[in-house]
């Protein structure tokens, strides 16, 4: 398996990606760089403000960001409060018991948060810490098994399942570099 490119790449910078934000006037854009950690070890979302731009097309390829979250409700609460959108309360997900909810940024990116068990179902122990928080990256395909070659063979990632949901006409195959409980995980989405 080949090492995660930004990972593994000497030249990335080694800095909290918290409150990291960019100016280039001469450009006419600025950058925000959003995460949880430093960039050589966590996902960071890179924002980008282009001046004079007051919306963007979302696309239809796109999916959604998860969030990786003790207490989903607590966060729903929160967006709330803030006066923004919940578009999908706390609750299960269809035919599992996962505690899921979606939510819109500003811009109208949807976030789907996910709750993490604070106990390991298994071995009734105290649950590892979430050391990732950004869970998932959704995305659309329109040919499930050379996108899977694709993400497996030219960037390393590894396939850790694949779901079919024969009632809803989906099937869903899930990427990371590393285990899911520590790793930001691509979720290719076949519609057929």
């Amino acid at each position: 398996m080949a090492a995660n490119p930004q990972r593994s790449n000497p030249n990335t910078k080694k800095k909290t990606t918290k409150n990291a934000l960019t100016i280039i006037k001469q450009e006419k854009y600025s950058n925000a760089f959003l995460g949880y950690g430093p960039e050589d070890k966590n996902f960071a979302l890179e924002l980008t403000y282009n001046y004079g731009v007051d919306s963007y097309d979302l696309g239809t390829g796109f999916g959604h960001f998860a969030l990786a979250s003790r207490d989903v409700a607590g966060v729903v609460a929160k967006v709330k409060a803030a006066g923004r959108k919940v578009s999908r309360d706390a609750g299960p997900v269809k035919g599992g018991k996962t505690v899921i909810a979606f939510v819109d940024d500003p811009t109208g990116y949807k976030w789907e948060l996910i709750e993490r068990p604070t106990v390991d179902a298994e071995t009734g122990e105290k649950a590892k810490e979430i050391t990732e928080p950004i869970a998932q990256v959704m995305l659309r395909v329109t040919d499930l098994d050379k996108s899977i070659k694709y993400y497996t063979e030219c960037l390393g990632m590894r396939l850790l399942r694949k779901r079919e949901n024969p009632e809803y006409k989906y099937t869903l195959a899930f990427l990371a570099y590393g285990p899911e409980e520590e790793s930001t995980v691509f979720e290719l989405t076949y519609n057929w």
